[in-house]
């Protein structure tokens, strides 16, 4: 696949929680398995700046080159291929939702949404706008751990955030591949203080507890391809 977009994202922040596999696997598209580390399924919560947005080979286009994001994910197996799988992304640009859904099939929904500086960290809000506040809000502050320097981290770290595939689905059921091309995440641990958190994550999945993981990337330069369809029966694309 030949890269179609390049962009910038920054001041992520990684919360992960485990999951029971088979409820995962109830919500996923027929297909699609939930992948297991560490004997559990994950679910998890990234909110971001995404700036600099622009095609290969044109500049950015004032206006239309720069969001907030809030995905929902969690990571599955189709075949021979594993990937990320997004039960949610909420952003606060229109086009770029319009995009999305309609070229990459991908479940993204119209947000308000905040991001400010907030002792050391940031503060993060958003609100679906389909949605009430009993379903769609998020409100969050994360700070970095400024003491660690940031790293390439090995085992679950890595497993749940180095990603370069994502896996969509399609009403039809059709499964489609994109990639997602950037250098590993150097990360820090950081310390999340959720007020709002009633998201409609795993679309019925309820997270209640702390994460079990939490981590934040400063920012990492992106490459984004287009998708191809999966034939399931062989591993081969068109």
């Amino acid at each position: 696949m030949k890269p179609l977009m390049k962009q910038e994202w920054h001041h992520l922040l990684f919360a992960h929680w485990p999951v029971d596999a088979a409820l995962i696997n109830s919500l996923l598209p027929p297909g699609m398995k939930a992948q297991i580390a560490e004997g559990t399924a994950w679910i998890s919560v990234v909110p971001f700046s995404m700036r600099n947005i622009r095609f290969v080979g044109t500049p950015a286009i004032p206006g239309a080159s720069a969001l907030l994001e809030l995905n929902v994910r969690t990571y599955v197996q189709v075949g021979s291929v594993s990937g990320v799988y997004f039960f949610s992304l909420d952003a606060n640009h229109r086009l770029a939702v319009w995009f999305a859904k309609r070229f990459f099939y991908l479940n993204y929904r119209n947000a308000s949404m905040v991001m400010e500086p907030a002792e050391d960290g940031f503060r993060f809000r958003s609100q679906v706008l389909s949605l009430n506040e009993s379903k769609g809000a998020f409100q969050a502050q994360y700070v970095p751990k400024n003491d660690q320097k940031p790293s390439e981290m090995d085992g679950l770290a890595n497993w749940l955030t180095n990603r370069d595939t994502l896996l969509t689905s399609t009403v039809q059921g059709e499964i489609f591949e994109g990639r997602v091309f950037h250098p590993k995440w150097e990360l820090t641990d950081a310390t999340l203080s959720i007020e709002v958190m009633t998201v409609d994550v795993g679309h019925g999945i309820e997270i209640k507890n702390k994460p079990a993981l939490i981590q934040y990337a400063e920012k990492v330069q992106v490459i984004t391809t287009g998708i191809r369809r999966l034939i399931l029966s062989t591993d081969r694309f068109y």
